[in-house]
Protein backbone atom coordinates (compact mmCIF):
# COMPACT_ATOMS: atom_id res chain seq x y z
CA UNK A 1 0.00 0.00 0.00
CA UNK A 2 1.94 3.34 -0.93
CA UNK A 3 0.34 6.61 0.43
CA UNK A 4 -0.32 9.22 -2.11
CA UNK A 5 0.92 12.47 -1.87
CA UNK A 6 -2.26 14.19 -0.89
CA UNK A 7 -2.42 11.95 2.22
CA UNK A 8 1.40 12.50 3.20
CA UNK A 9 0.21 16.11 3.40
CA UNK A 10 -2.70 15.55 5.45
CA UNK A 11 -0.50 13.39 7.92
CA UNK A 12 2.24 16.11 8.35
CA UNK A 13 -0.53 18.62 9.18
CA UNK A 14 -2.54 16.59 11.98
CA UNK A 15 1.13 16.11 13.53
CA UNK A 16 1.53 19.97 13.70
CA UNK A 17 -2.19 20.48 14.63
CA UNK A 18 -2.33 18.25 17.04
CA UNK A 19 0.06 19.47 19.22
CA UNK A 20 -1.54 23.07 18.87
CA UNK A 21 -4.67 22.08 19.63
CA UNK A 22 -3.40 20.44 22.71
CA UNK A 23 -1.53 23.48 23.34
CA UNK A 24 -4.41 25.78 22.67
CA UNK A 25 -6.95 23.28 25.45
CA UNK A 26 -3.91 23.47 27.96
CA UNK A 27 -3.75 27.26 27.64
CA UNK A 28 -7.80 27.98 27.70
CA UNK A 29 -7.78 25.70 30.59
CA UNK A 30 -4.96 27.89 32.37
CA UNK A 31 -6.72 30.67 31.54
CA UNK A 32 -9.85 29.42 33.06
CA UNK A 33 -8.28 28.33 36.07
CA UNK A 34 -6.70 31.85 36.49
CA UNK A 35 -9.88 33.59 36.14
CA UNK A 36 -11.70 31.68 38.78
CA UNK A 37 -8.62 32.41 41.55
CA UNK A 38 -9.18 36.25 40.52
CA UNK A 39 -12.90 35.98 40.97
CA UNK A 40 -12.36 34.08 44.44
CA UNK A 41 -10.02 36.59 45.53
CA UNK A 42 -12.13 39.13 44.79
CA UNK A 43 -15.21 37.71 46.32
CA UNK A 44 -12.89 37.10 49.36
CA UNK A 45 -11.91 40.78 49.46
CA UNK A 46 -15.44 42.12 49.05
CA UNK A 47 -16.39 39.69 51.76
CA UNK A 48 -13.67 41.46 54.46
CA UNK A 49 -14.35 44.64 53.46
CA UNK A 50 -17.97 44.13 54.38
CA UNK A 51 -17.41 42.49 57.61
CA UNK A 52 -14.84 45.35 58.12
CA UNK A 53 -17.47 47.88 57.72
CA UNK A 54 -20.62 46.03 59.72
CA UNK A 55 -17.89 45.83 62.79
CA UNK A 56 -17.57 49.15 62.02
CA UNK A 57 -21.39 50.00 63.01
CA UNK A 58 -21.34 47.65 65.55
CA UNK A 59 -18.67 49.27 67.85
CA UNK A 60 -19.94 52.45 69.98
CA UNK A 61 -18.91 53.95 72.86
CA UNK A 62 -20.27 53.89 76.36
CA UNK A 63 -23.01 55.78 75.87
CA UNK A 64 -24.14 55.21 72.71
CA UNK A 65 -21.89 57.25 70.60
CA UNK A 66 -18.38 56.90 69.03
CA UNK A 67 -16.37 59.15 67.65
CA UNK A 68 -15.25 59.02 64.11
CA UNK A 69 -11.75 58.46 63.51
CA UNK A 70 -8.89 55.81 62.68
CA UNK A 71 -9.08 54.29 66.17
CA UNK A 72 -12.48 55.39 66.96
CA UNK A 73 -11.63 57.06 70.71
CA UNK A 74 -13.86 56.90 73.32
CA UNK A 75 -15.34 60.30 74.53
CA UNK A 76 -13.14 60.22 77.78
CA UNK A 77 -10.11 59.82 76.11
CA UNK A 78 -10.91 63.21 73.86
CA UNK A 79 -12.09 64.94 76.77
CA UNK A 80 -8.44 64.79 78.40
CA UNK A 81 -7.25 66.86 75.41
CA UNK A 82 -9.53 69.42 75.87
CA UNK A 83 -8.68 73.03 76.29
CA UNK A 84 -10.31 74.16 80.11
CA UNK A 85 -11.80 77.46 80.18
CA UNK A 86 -10.69 79.68 83.33
CA UNK A 87 -11.80 82.84 84.79
CA UNK A 88 -10.39 85.66 82.95
CA UNK A 89 -9.46 84.03 79.82
CA UNK A 90 -10.55 84.81 76.15
CA UNK A 91 -13.80 83.36 74.67
CA UNK A 92 -12.89 82.95 71.50
CA UNK A 93 -9.53 81.68 72.18
CA UNK A 94 -10.89 78.92 74.09
CA UNK A 95 -13.33 77.88 71.24
CA UNK A 96 -11.03 78.24 68.81
CA UNK A 97 -8.21 75.79 70.40
CA UNK A 98 -11.75 73.61 70.89
CA UNK A 99 -12.77 73.53 67.67
CA UNK A 100 -9.15 72.89 66.62
CA UNK A 101 -8.61 69.87 68.62
CA UNK A 102 -11.78 68.10 67.78
CA UNK A 103 -11.03 68.67 64.19
CA UNK A 104 -7.27 66.96 64.81
CA UNK A 105 -9.17 64.03 66.28
CA UNK A 106 -11.15 63.79 63.88
CA UNK A 107 -14.59 64.35 65.76
CA UNK A 108 -17.83 64.53 63.70
CA UNK A 109 -19.06 68.11 64.12
CA UNK A 110 -22.39 66.60 65.55
CA UNK A 111 -20.52 65.23 68.30
CA UNK A 112 -19.09 68.72 69.57
CA UNK A 113 -21.55 69.95 71.51
CA UNK A 114 -21.76 66.57 74.42
CA UNK A 115 -18.01 67.65 74.57
CA UNK A 116 -18.74 71.71 75.29
CA UNK A 117 -18.13 72.34 79.22
CA UNK A 118 -20.74 73.40 81.01
CA UNK A 119 -18.86 76.23 82.78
Amino acid sequence: MTVRPLDRVMMQMQSIILPLRLQVSREERLANEELKWVREQERITQEMATEREAQRGARRADDGARLHGPAGIDFRNIKALLPSMHLGDDILTFLLSFERCLELNNVDRSLWARLLPAK
